[in-house]
């Protein structure tokens, strides 16, 4: 099912009103955010392609400061929103020409996952906070114990019904991605450019943080594309009707 210019415009007003919502109920802490207010984003990306995906990024971003809570504008995060709108739709095409694959999806989830426990531990060992030492200890253990169940989980979804989860790491890579990029990559340096804070603290939350996202907004994108499809609200871009049989 091809959209025509006048359902494209709908549906982008659609989710870009839906980003702006998420992004006023966000819950933000020192280091920490959820970042849920990007799924409308990569869905706009993924069905209307990178060049959509990244003007509803930037629009969404934008739009947002005149919404509560009143996000000061910096041009660095609507650069990063128009990178999270234009990857998954240019990442799909190169999955879509056999590029990138699942392997590929595995192995980055390998290497992140394996950087929650070094990257837990120190942020444990050295984040400014009344601390006793034996909580800071327990909860540096209990880093590299997340680290292991995150990659025993990777290994266990690769090898168990291989043809019913590629849908799950297509989505997954789009995912893995865009953290890598915009909110391990670019976030700590804008943050601190612009408001200040500790560089290497950024970054291991950052490591934290998108060890727990990656499958969770995996999860959520796949079983939205799912229920869009079966909607036949949306063309199927992963294949899931084929894969999930």
């Amino acid at each position: 099912m091809k959209m025509n210019l006048t359902q494209k415009m709908t549906l982008s007003a659609i989710l870009c009103a839906l980003s702006i919502a998420i992004k006023s109920i966000n819950f933000s802490f020192t280091y920490f955010d959820t970042t849920l207010y990007d799924i409308p984003i990569i869905i706009s990306s993924v069905t209307m392609g990178p060049v959509v995906g990244l003007i509803v990024g930037v629009i969404s971003d934008v739009t947002s400061m005149f919404f509560p809570p009143y996000y000061p504008f910096v041009p660095g995060y609507t650069i990063s929103a128009a990178l999270v709108g234009f990857i998954p739709g240019f990442v799909l095409y190169l999955m879509n020409r056999k590029v990138l694959n699942n392997k590929v999806a595995q192995i980055v989830c390998y290497v992140l996952f394996g950087l929650v426990g070094p990257g837990g531990a120190y942020f444990a060992y050295t984040y400014d906070i009344d601390l006793a030492l034996w909580i800071r200890i327990v909860l540096m253990v209990l880093s590299f114990v997340v680290s292991a169940c995150l990659i025993i989980l990777t290994i266990y979804l690769a090898k168990k019904r291989k043809d019913q989860n590629s849908s799950f790491y297509k989505i997954t890579l789009i995912v893995t991605i865009i953290e890598l990029i915009c909110y391990i990559g670019l976030a700590p340096v804008i943050y601190v450019t612009s408001f200040g804070g500790i560089y290497g603290v950024l970054l291991f939350s950052r490591i934290i943080r998108a060890s727990f996202m990656i499958p969770f907004k995996g999860l959520i994108l796949y079983y939205l594309f799912r229920a869009l499809i079966q909607a036949k609200a949306i063309k199927d871009p992963f294949f899931i009707n084929e894969t999930s049989k």
